[in-house]
Formats: structure tokens, sequence, C-alpha cells
């Protein structure tokens, strides 16, 4: 009998930036004029957004907010070393990466053997270095489950699921950053990953990931 764990993280980009740039997401709204400029005066923000913001003048916010996410994602891996998976699938959304107009589907199993990625060469959230310090052409060479990930995608569709399969990525720098944003974050300590993944791709932009460039 098979036994599964259940994990839950967050892939959000910022946590790779430095304190200072882990605001850029609010900070590119302020400056787009997509936004309308009712929406830019923190007088009219919540009042716990404005003490965020009056807090974050100094990066402190910003450095409180990674000092949580890096404390979930200790527990989350040490829960995760504990169980001693074979494979770890990975839920993710994929924002106009390896899907763009030539096909979308709603669900993509990966079979993959390994693949290499260079997250850091992604256009992101923060300008030039990282919170470790690494190149920007650092390679992350990530182990894949194929068996795996097969079974899980012939027994879908098996109960009526329409799901999709590939078995290659056609985004030229490896995993969509939210399946490999999650590797890096659990291996925050860089300790090493040993743990083989089946990348599992939602479309959870729906129409709008082709309208908006995933963005």
């Amino acid at each position: 009998m098979a036994e599964l764990l259940g994990l839950g993280v967050t892939h959000y980009p910022g946590l790779m930036a430095p304190a200072d740039e882990m605001h850029a997401v609010l900070t590119r709204a302020l400056a787009s004029n997509k936004v309308p400029a009712e929406f830019k005066d923190p007088a009219r923000w919540p009042a716990a957004m404005r003490r965020e913001w009056d807090a974050n003048q100094d990066a402190g916010a910003a450095r409180e907010h990674r000092r949580r996410l890096v404390e979930g994602f200790r527990a989350v891996r040490t829960a995760l070393d504990a169980f001693k998976p074979d494979f770890v699938v990975i839920w993710g959304d994929d924002q106009y990466e390896n899907f763009i107009e030539d096909g979308v589907p709603a669900f993509c199993v990966f079979a993959l053997d390994e693949i290499e990625s260079r997250p850091f060469e992604r256009k992101g959230f923060y300008r030039a270095e990282n919170v470790w310090g690494e190149p920007r052409d650092t390679v992350f060479r990530t182990a894949g489950h194929s068996a795996g990930a097969s079974f899980i995608a012939a027994n879908l569709l098996k109960r009526g699921f329409d799901v999709a399969y590939a078995y290659r990525m056609r985004y030229a720098l490896g995993l969509p950053h939210a399946f490999i944003n999650t590797v890096l974050y659990l291996d925050y300590d860089r300790r090493g990953f040993p743990y083989p993944v089946v990348p599992f791709h939602v479309n959870c932009y729906g129409s709008s990931v082709i309208a908006k460039r995933g963005a």
C-alpha cells in the first residue's frame, strides 16, 4: 500500500531576492500605468498594508517575511526528510513559460529523467543578485521520476481525467519557476535535494495566461 504525504508551500519569487527587492511586486504595481492613480495612494490602502509598507522603508518587514517563510520551509523539509519519499509531485502553475500560444492544457504531467534549469536567468523580481549569492548562470540539475509520472498520468486517464503528459520541457530555462522555486526553497540551506520530482502543471490562470503573458 502506497503512503502519501501532502505538504503545502509557496513558490513566491521574491524569496530568492535580497530583502530590499522582496517588495518588487508592489513597487512594479505602483509604477504601472495600468493601475488607477487612486489605488496608488497609501491613504486608500487597508491599515495593515499601510503599517507593513511603513515598516519596510528599511526592508524590516521584508526581513521578517523572509524569516517566517524560511522557518516554514525548514519545517516542511524536516517532514519530507523524515518521510523519505520515492518521488515528490509538485503541483504548480505555468505562467507563460512552457505553455504559450501553441497549446495550454488544463493539466499536464511531466515524465522526465532529469532536467537542467537556470532559474536566475528568468526575468523576475530582483535585478541582479539572489539571496544565496550564486552566479546568474548557475545550473541546477533536478532528477525526475518518469515511471512515477507515467503511472499517475495513465491512471488518471483510466479514471476519466483529461490530463496531458509530456516527456520534455519546451521552456528554455528548464523547469518553470513554480517548480524550480519550490525545489530551491526546500533546499534553502543548500544541503542538496535528493528526491526525484514529478512536475504536475495546473492552468490556474485560465484564458488570461495568454492575454496577460502570465503576469
